[in-house]
């Protein structure tokens, strides 16, 4: 009895240690191809309004930042 347990011990620790890669390793099953992209309007409309909506996020950024930086400046020589 005592030997069954023990091969079925040793058989779940073997099956443990045997990689996953199969299952693990798959591609983004929710990414569109680039070719289904372009050959739709809605996906392609949906991926400029996607596109200019991260470039303003980062124009917004840099423009404040530039502003930041003037205000510093413009402060620092009223001080003197």
């Amino acid at each position: 009895m005592k030997s069954k347990h023990i091969i079925a011990i040793t058989a779940l620790a073997f099956a443990s240690l045997t990689s996953c890669t199969s299952v693990l390793d798959k591609d983004d099953l929710t990414a569109v191809s680039e070719k289904a992209t372009w050959n739709s309007e809605i996906l392609s409309t949906a991926f400029w309004i996607n596109a200019t909506k991260i470039i303003c996020r980062h124009l917004v950024v840099i423009i404040l930042n530039i502003v930041m930086r003037v205000t510093e400046v413009v402060i620092l020589f009223m001080v003197d």
